[in-house]
């Protein structure tokens, strides 16, 4: 019922519907947000919509080139010509999560082990 439109997510920030489950959201961070979204009062609204809208699929460049051979000179060229200062990872494939040798990944980590 709370999920039928993005400004009733506010509700699971109400101490009755915590102290019946028990615990927060885990989405407490995303229910703020949205709750302070469409609040009464627009400030935070208007600040948001300023907001230079950045899309996160250079972000995940490291992600899909993570297990390409370290010598795939290509992909090293993609991940040097990337603007974005962070990528984001996943470590839901377990092939990536393991970080085989010979890989971008695996070589962009060495000094780091």
């Amino acid at each position: 019922m709370l999920k039928c439109h993005p400004a009733a997510t506010g509700l699971w920030l109400r101490q009755p519907l915590v102290s019946l489950a028990g615990h927060y959201p885990y989405f407490l961070f995303h229910y703020t947000f949205a709750s302070l979204y469409y609040s009464r009062r627009g400030r935070f609204r208007s600040l948001w919509r300023q907001t230079p809208v950045i899309l996160n699929s250079e972000a995940k460049l490291l992600s899909r080139l993570a297990l390409n051979p370290c010598d795939d000179h290509q992909a090293q060229q993609q991940l040097d010509a990337a603007t974005m200062g962070i990528f984001k990872l996943t470590w839901k494939n377990s092939a990536k999560a393991a970080i085989p040798n010979a890989t971008i990944l695996a070589t962009m980590l060495e000094p780091y082990r």
